[in-house]
């Protein structure tokens, strides 16, 4: 009898944790949902609120992403570079360099697992948490690129806008400005291969 109440409890403490671990990737997508409707898709002048829920959703997926039952899950790891590509713009965009480039190499990483983890889904939120994914990260490359293209350094503004391709193939302004920037740093034959693919396929 004492061995089955010892079994019994083993198998209810085992449940427990896996499914406060799922509770963690729940609460991490309640709260960035409640981040995104209260910004609407901006990225600056926050309210203090949805900066609040956007810090308790990364401190939830974080435990999400530890966690042996939720650390394969793939959707763990899309709201991870979700999370975490907000968190990269959001800090560009405040002149937070260090915060911001730390941010941007965690999401980074994070999408390319996403992505491999996510191949052949049709399902429509991870789909479109990842374009959101996709799209903020492209868009923190563009304003390296702009940066660095202002001050001339047309190698480091090159290899951004190829950098935002990785989340954005084929997205025609990247590839303009990733040409421009080839151009311009005597790239030619990469400025070359940019500037065929805008050509329209008949």
């Amino acid at each position: 009898m004492k061995i089955k109440s010892i079994l019994l409890a083993a198998l209810l403490l085992g449940s427990t944790g896996a499914f406060a671990q799922k509770g963690e990737l729940s609460k991490a997508k309640s709260k960035y949902s409640s981040f995104a409707t209260l910004t609407g898709g901006a990225v600056e002048k926050l309210p203090e609120l949805a900066m609040k829920e956007l810090g308790e959703a990364k401190e939830a997926i974080d435990k999400a992403a530890a966690h042996e039952k939720t650390k394969d899950l793939p959707e763990t790891w899309t709201y991870l570079a979700l999370i975490n590509s907000e968190y990269a713009i959001i800090n560009q965009k405040a002149g937070k360099a260090p915060e911001g480039e730390a941010s941007y190499k965690a999401a980074g990483e994070a999408f390319l697992k996403a992505k491999s983890l996510n191949e052949g889904t049709e399902e429509a939120e991870i789909k479109g948490n990842m374009e959101r994914a996709g799209s903020l990260l492209a868009n923190y490359e563009i304003g390296n690129g702009v940066k660095a293209f202002e001050t001339n350094n047309f190698e480091a503004a090159y290899t951004a806008f190829n950098n935002g391709l990785t989340y954005m193939p084929g997205d025609s302004i990247l590839t303009l400005y990733a040409g421009i920037a080839a151009q311009n740093s005597q790239k030619y034959d990469e400025a070359i291969a940019k500037f065929k693919q805008l050509i329209p396929k008949s």
